[in-house]
């Protein structure tokens, strides 16, 4: 036997009789809910998206303060060995300088990053490592009128200087 359907079938499912007037009085409050979720929304994926684009100038910056770390090795110099013994190589600084700055005008730099600027070259005090700090700016994107136009970003890199034997 089948089921029968409407009003008639099941007591539990008739709404009482002031149900749709009180529907009425709700209407538009789901859609302001949604459009509120919706501006919620598209903040947070601005949001992210400027923090990735900043955080990936900032993995170009530190690729370019890598080679210009490398660059400086160029600037060794051989050192004589006391007593007649084996000599060794160490970096000049004056020289280490000039070579990470030759390479900095020779490379250019990725399209994210803007007034890419040179503020330290150090040799170390074991003289064969190189430490090279850079500093640049990038756009942040999409949101900059939320927040500044240009967020300045730092990179290290280091690089020693070694011989196989």
């Amino acid at each position: 036997m089948r089921a029968q359907r409407g009003p008639q079938a099941s007591p539990a499912v008739r709404r009482p009789a002031g149900h749709r007037a009180a529907l009425r009085g709700e209407d538009g409050r789901v859609s302001i809910l949604a459009l509120g979720l919706i501006v919620v929304l598209i903040g947070l994926i601005l949001t992210v998206s400027s923090i990735t684009q900043v955080a990936i100038a900032q993995r170009k910056l530190l690729g370019l303060a890598d080679g210009s770390a490398a660059a400086g090795l160029e600037a060794f110099v051989a050192v004589p060995g006391e007593g007649g013994g084996a000599g060794r190589l160490r970096l000049d600084a004056p020289r280490v300088r000039e070579a990470v700055e030759d390479y900095l005008s020779s490379v250019e730099p990725d399209a994210g990053l803007t007034g890419v600027r040179l503020d330290e070259v150090r040799v170390e005090a074991d003289g064969v490592t190189v430490v090279v700090r850079l500093s640049a700016s990038t756009k942040v994107g999409p949101v900059a009128d939320l927040v500044p136009s240009s967020v300045d970003v730092g990179g290290e890199g280091r690089a020693r200087l070694g011989l196989a034997p």
